[in-house]
């Protein structure tokens, strides 16, 4: 395993090293940040265990605009064979605590856009428990609660949606959710505001 620097970013980690320049073929994949401990493995075992199985380099890059989005990309690197059954192996570890009734998106080479939504707070735990999976599952979107920016006093009470996905699959996504939370009335009350954002993102944290 080493850090070196691949195509002008640097590898967080890599299995294989030495193959990525005479590499038949070569695919990147983003894939979810909260996904690469399945990746990984324990101590970077199943990293390694990719390369030992399949003889495609394997690596973990850095992308300032993929990380700012919660997302991080993955390089395969070997024979057209090789590339096609690391990915195999990758998205099946990532599915792995997946439910396997709906098809989510796990991992893309799809050039990917970001955007982002605002909703109000008090029906932000009717679409974290109730759509935000299914959106995600039918849209092909990668949808997350941004937890970074909690509201203050004198601001608009507001949960920022972070989407990921094509122009088509986020224009569809964020129509759903308008549609999804068009159905829940129930204002809040001012005085609950903050003890209910740190209950949201307790709830959130859990279901996924």
């Amino acid at each position: 395993m080493n850090d070196v620097v691949a195509f002008g970013r640097p590898y967080v980690k890599r299995a294989g090293v030495g193959l990525c320049h005479r590499a038949e073929a070569r695919e990147v994949y983003t894939v979810r940040v909260k996904d690469l401990s399945r990746i990984l493995g324990d101590e970077d075992s199943r990293i390694q265990h990719y390369f030992d199985r399949t003889g495609a380099s394997v690596g973990v890059m850095t992308d300032i605009r993929a990380m700012r989005h919660q997302n991080a990309h993955i390089e395969v690197t070997g024979t057209a064979a090789q590339v096609a059954a690391a990915r195999v192996m990758i998205e099946n570890a990532i599915k792995e605590i997946y439910d396997p009734n709906l098809a989510r998106l796990a991992m893309t080479s799809e050039y990917l856009l970001y955007d982002e939504m605002e909703i109000p707070i008090s029906k932000a735990i009717y679409l974290i428990t109730t759509n935000l999976v299914d959106i995600e599952t039918e849209t092909s979107t990668w949808i997350e609660v941004d937890f970074t920016r909690p509201p203050r006093a004198g601001e608009r009470r507001q949960f920022h949606i972070l989407l990921c996905g094509t122009r088509r699959s986020i224009n569809q996504a964020i129509l759903m959710i308008r549609e999804r939370i068009s159905e829940v009335e129930a204002p809040m009350r001012p005085g609950v505001v903050r003890r209910t954002w740190g209950g949201i993102k307790a709830l959130y944290k859990q279901i996924f």
